[in-house]
């Protein structure tokens, strides 16, 4: 029985025909299961495949190197911590181009390199934990929403922690206070501590207390801005699994898949504010591109597209590494009054033909819908097509 497979080739399903007995399993009703057949490679295939797993390591650890960045803050690495990486990449460059390396030549340098990837991971410049002679305050950036941050937005336990857009003030200031084996996460604003003893799949909230549960940092394979991102999770001793989750409604404890929302970026307040701003003016930039002059409703008026195109230039002017927490609040602020100015033109009267009809306006209506069974389609006389 033939079986395509992802590679177009074809496998074969192996029975006994009298009896229907599986070559894999007696399972006669699996007969023509992808999952259960046996495919037929030459030994010049196998061989590919295995290098083509050393080159799948080797792009993974090459990204990470391009991706990562020397310096002092949490994510990145101190001077000289990359360059064995760079190595061993070389090396098994080498082994890749190879023509005379065998299966274990492959396997051989795919281990290697993947053991100094993680070597390299364990390296990087952790966030600093708090003691009564140093105090380091940090901003937590999620990934869901975009451009986030973990927020404490009132005192008292039992105050669910929220993922909110910079906000100029202490309720988004983190610090690590020393927990057993770990650290615990304390708010500036509070006082209070991140709950960390609720089960997977439970919002996360607020506690006076320090918890009984310590976390710990991983580092994942997420990079953002040439800084590594952290998996935060329950530190060694704890049986029950905990991992911080950015989830729809704040934060939350979700053992999941790992690379879904769960990763965090500690940043300084001053960089919080220059990614807020850089955000702000960045999307507004994209509007505007998207945007079309003209006197049609959802068109923009070339008064009111010429000063929100002004304010936008203005704020692409600013050298943000020159920049103060003050000029970046207020330079998104003043992106943002630009953007509430910015509004088309909704007058119903510009898709009337003229009385009497000299001439017909007929228009085709798109979904502006980014679902896949919507997106791009027009409304006809027969549903959307």
């Amino acid at each position: 029985i033939a079986v395509a497979d992802v590679n177009n080739a074809f496998a074969l399903s192996i029975y006994a025909p009298a009896s229907g007995d599986m070559f894999v399993a007696n399972q006669p009703g699996w007969i023509g299961n992808v999952n259960q057949v046996v495919l037929f490679r030459t030994a010049e295939e196998v061989v590919g495949e295995f290098k083509l797993d050393l080159m799948g390591m080797i792009t993974k650890a090459t990204a990470a190197y391009e991706n990562s960045s020397e310096g002092i803050n949490p994510g990145q690495f101190n001077a000289g911590d990359r360059d064995a990486l760079w190595g061993v990449i070389e090396l098994a460059q080498e082994a890749y181009d190879d023509p005379t390396a065998s299966i274990a030549d492959y396997k051989a340098a795919k281990e290697e390199l993947r053991e100094i990837y993680e070597m390299f991971k364990s390296m990087v410049i952790l966030p600093e934990i708090s003691t009564s002679t140093r105090t380091t305050w940090y901003y937590i950036q999620g990934t869901r929403p975009v451009n986030t941050y973990l927020t404490a937005p009132a005192v008292g336990s039992g105050t669910p922690v929220k993922g909110l857009a910079v906000i100029h003030d202490d309720t988004q200031l983190w610090k690590l206070v020393s927990n057993g084996e770990g650290f615990a996460l304390q708010n500036k604003a509070t006082s209070e501590y991140i709950q960390t003893d609720f089960p997977t799949g439970t919002n996360l909230t607020t506690q006076a207390d320090l918890p009984v549960k310590a976390l710990q940092f991983i580092t994942s394979d997420e990079i953002f801005n040439k800084t590594f991102r952290f998996w935060i999770e329950n530190s060694p001793g704890f049986s029950e699994a905990l991992r911080l989750h950015a989830g729809n409604g704040g934060l939350m404890n979700w053992t999941g898949d790992k690379t879904d929302n769960s990763s965090w970026l500690f940043v300084s307040h001053l960089d919080a504010l220059k990614l807020n701003f850089e955000t702000v003016r960045n999307e507004a930039r994209a509007e505007l591109n998207a945007a079309v002059k003209g006197s049609v409703i959802g068109q923009y008026n070339e008064e009111v597209y010429n000063a929100y195109k002004s304010v936008i230039e203005t704020a692409e002017v600013f050298v943000v590494e020159d920049m103060t927490e003050e000029e970046f609040v207020a330079a998104v602020e003043m992106l943002k009054a630009a953007k509430a100015a910015f509004v088309c033109n909704t007058e119903i009267a510009t898709l009337q033909s003229p009385t009497p009809a000299t001439t017909d306006y007929w228009f085709r209506l798109v979904s502006a819908s980014t679902a896949t069974y919507a997106k791009g389609k027009a409304m006809s006389s027969n549903g959307r097509e």
